[in-house]
């Protein structure tokens, strides 16, 4: 397959699509300028464009993609299409609705078929893909140790110490109820002395609690159908922590 480039605001698709096995080329727009896309898209076959904040969040970026001659994927960052971005696509729009689909649900596996659904619809490689697959909208942290001694310490500062520097969590825009629950469970992590690593969806809010072992999922009322990234994405995040 060619090498799809995939530039997205969310660095949880960044990490997904590096896991997936499939051949992508990725960047954070918001990192990109727009001289450099060029260069950066020299040498794929496609290119998919995950940005959110709409048109206006990168316009010049935009226009030197267009300038490349590739196919384009272009999509807005929430769960809801991007109707003037999706415009922007050189693909056939139910090619680019579908492709949503895949992001939309996300995680390694998902990254995966959409580089083939990609391939085959678009480059016409007959590969083979299947549909997206549904990811669970919450669920429940094990950690593979629980809290008890670790190096002489008990509870939850021992696991603390144990992990530190290690911990990730995930976090969106903070607004009334949503954000007051974020707040209570940062001072919670500030309090056990458990430093975190926070990445920004903009759109679902989700954080381990080690207190309850329970992975919370805060949706605000504008991120229907949004996802947590999955359980392989949130490891290739703790390991570079």
């Amino acid at each position: 397959m060619a090498t799809i480039l995939l530039l997205s605001t969310a660095d949880t698709e960044l990490l997904a699509a590096r896991t997936s096995g499939a051949d992508y080329r990725v960047a954070n727009p918001v990192r990109v300028a727009p001289d450099a896309v060029s260069a950066l898209a020299r040498g794929t076959g496609l290119v998919v464009l995950r940005l959110l904040g709409g048109r206006q969040a990168w316009p010049d970026g935009i226009s030197a993609l267009r300038a490349t001659g590739l196919p384009l994927v272009m999509l807005g960052g929430e769960a809801a299409p991007d109707a003037e971005l999706m415009a922007l696509s050189t693909v056939p729009a139910g090619v680019a609705a579908d492709a949503l689909g895949y992001l939309r649900e996300g995680g390694p596996g998902n990254l995966r078929e959409l580089a083939a659904f990609l391939s085959d619809t678009v480059l016409l490689t007959g590969v083979g893909f299947s549909p997206p697959e549904p990811m669970p909208q919450y669920g429940v942290h094990r950690p593979a140790q629980p809290p008890g001694r670790q190096g002489g310490r008990t509870g939850l500062r021992g696991w603390a110490a144990s992990l530190r520097g290690r911990v990730t969590g995930l976090r969106g825009r903070r607004s009334g109820r949503q954000g007051r629950v974020i707040g209570r469970m940062a001072r919670r992590t500030r309090a056990a002395r458990l430093p975190s690593r926070w990445f920004s969806t903009g759109r679902t809010n989700c954080r381990v609690t080690p207190d309850s072992w329970t992975l919370s999922v805060l949706r605000s009322s504008t991120a229907a159908g949004s996802r947590c990234p999955s359980s392989a994405a949130r490891s290739a995040a703790q390991s570079q922590a």
